[in-house]
């Protein structure tokens, strides 16, 4: 196996011990003697939490700490809007958590990918000679937990630089990892803002669902990818597995779909994923993907 190989297995493990350690006590301090590096660090008090959930920040709240987090450490962590949510691209004009809807719905929000790496080459944020790690969480709004853990690995990687962590420095030192911890903005506003809904999905209305409380398509169902399959995903638009009207039909996915594009190369791709997906990659594999959920309590796995 490749170094490179061995360095995304090692962040993917990292991944899931902090996955199974749960997250940390929201009043764990985080500090570093190292004089070289920054020794400034982001803690969850600083931002903004979920009513009555005081250890998840909020959307509003992981917004800010990933916009401090490229402000602090321009040589680590960089922030990126890659596209919009639904109410974003209807309400075009509208400022992020400022303004809302007649209706009390989502204001809309950008979507943003991180880029943590080592590096103090801006133009070098991106090599083709790292490997790629891309974490994806927030898909479904109710579920508040995978936002926090992303945002917590994030941390807990910046701490490992920081303090010559010599594992946690190997990898960002060759590897890139990516995250896009709000895939489902809106989803997440209304899960916050109505706690009852248990709101899942998007708030792309369009399919024809005129329950208030059951609309949306579920974009972990909308990828193009066995798109449709009768297993596990709905032609009912009430459903919260609706799949949507075609493959890749929300401006959520979509953002998703062209960032992973933009991250793994393209000799990593499939001409046919579906029919080549029992086809081994090989060492030389240059990246990874992981999408997080709070239940089932199953990993998956090609």
């Amino acid at each position: 196996m490749s170094c490179r190989c061995s360095r995304l297995w090692l962040a993917l493990v990292l991944t899931i011990i902090v996955c199974c350690q749960g997250l940390f006590h929201e009043s764990d301090k985080r500090t570093t003697n190292d004089a070289q590096r920054q020794t400034q660090t982001v803690t969850t008090a600083s931002y903004d939490t979920i009513n009555g959930r005081s250890c998840y920040r909020s959307i509003k709240g992981i917004n800010q700490f990933m916009m401090d987090l490229a402000t602090t450490y321009p040589d680590l962590v960089t922030m990126e809007t890659i596209g919009e949510s639904y109410m974003r691209k209807k309400n075009k004009g509208t400022t992020d958590n400022t303004t809302t809807t007649a209706n009390n719905l989502s204001p809309g929000y950008d979507i943003y990918a991180l880029n943590i790496t080592a590096t103090n080459n801006k133009a070098a944020r991106q090599s083709l000679e790292k490997g790629k790690l891309l974490i994806t969480s927030g898909i479904h709004g109710r579920e508040y937990t995978p936002t926090e853990l992303v945002a917590r690995f994030i941390e807990l990687l910046i701490e490992g630089y920081n303090n010559h962590d010599a594992q946690i420095t190997s990898i960002l030192q060759h590897t890139e990892i990516h995250t896009i911890i709000h895939v489902n903005p809106d989803g997440r506003h209304m899960a916050e803002n109505f706690p009852d809904t248990y709101w899942r999905k998007n708030l792309n209305p369009t399919g024809g669902c005129n329950i208030d409380e059951f609309y949306g398509v579920d974009i972990n169902r909308n990828f193009d990818f066995l798109w449709g399959d009768e297993f596990g995903a709905s032609t009912d638009p009430c459903s919260d597995e609706y799949h949507g009207s075609e493959p890749n039909s929300e401006v959520e996915t979509q953002a998703v779909v062209e960032y992973a594009k933009k991250v793994f190369p393209e000799s990593q791709r499939r001409s046919d994923p579906e029919k080549q997906m029992n086809e081994a990659l090989g060492d030389d594999i240059m990246g990874m993907y992981i999408d997080i959920h709070s239940t089932g309590e199953y990993i998956y796995y090609p």
